[in-house]
């Protein structure tokens, strides 16, 4: 893999902002990485099966009856 010097540099200077060496930082650009793919495909397909706003409008409807 060649990643550009630019990038590398940058990262390097985000890595010691962060009190951490290159390896670990892109360690954890990997990891956020694989977190938003991760929430992209729930909200994208979870969500809108769970029909959670129908649900949440229940709740508020209930909360606002109970004076809540």
């Amino acid at each position: 893999m060649t990643i550009d010097q630019a990038v590398l540099a940058a990262a390097d200077a985000d890595a010691r902002a962060a009190g951490l060496n290159r390896s670990e930082m892109i360690e954890r650009a990997l990891h956020n990485e694989h977190l938003r793919i991760s929430l992209e495909n729930y909200t994208t397909h979870t969500v809108p099966t769970l029909d959670i706003d129908a649900y949440a409008q229940k709740v508020y409807q209930a909360n606002r009856a109970a004076g809540l």
